[in-house]
């Protein structure tokens, strides 16, 4: 739709318009991904021009920025699907960790499969990326994270979302006087 078309614009820059072929499949992309989100254009635009820009893809060229935004639209309706976080709660995270992920050599996917464990976990939006935001730069003494340290890493977060979550089980509750 034109709103869809200029929202892309908006957000991307003018330069996506040099390709319309490219600014036509950007926007199916974000149709598609609206699906998972209730037919939500909007947030789901949002969503998609926000983990290009926080992941510095490179708009000169719209042809390649549109395969990247497929690429990407591809792993947040997987990660929608089987995941625990919506693609709303993911575009909230990427907005405060995006950059730092990028920064810290994180993979799209990678981050992507991050911010589930902690969705599963129960962080999830703008906190789940200030948790994630945070661990990176801890640990930015690392030019980059193996699949290791990222595997490290969201076995680390379970294990204190599960400890937490058997603390407020134990917590003795106050009775219910009738």
């Amino acid at each position: 739709s034109l709103n869809t078309y200029k929202m892309i614009l908006s957000r991307l820059g003018p330069d996506i318009a040099k390709s319309p072929e490219a600014l036509e499949k950007m926007e199916r992309n974000v149709r598609t991904l609206s699906k998972t989100m209730g037919n939500d254009a909007v947030g789901s635009a949002d969503a998609l021009t926000t983990a290009m820009l926080q992941y510095g893809v490179d708009l000169s060229d719209p042809i390649t920025a549109q395969e990247e935004m497929a690429r990407m639209m591809n792993v947040m309706a997987a990660g929608a699907k089987e995941g625990a976080a919506e693609v709303p709660s993911i575009a909230g995270a990427l907005k405060v960790a995006g950059v730092q992920a990028k920064q810290s050599n994180v993979s799209f996917v990678e981050t992507n499969a991050v911010l589930q464990s902690l969705a599963a976990g129960g962080k999830e939006g703008a906190e789940a990326g200030t948790a994630l935001r945070n661990v990176l730069a801890k640990m930015s003494g690392e030019d980059v994270l193996s699949k290791d340290a990222i595997g490290k890493l969201i076995a680390l977060m379970h294990r204190s979302n599960c400890k937490r979550k058997s603390r407020e089980l134990m917590r003795p509750r106050s009775k219910l006087v009738l």
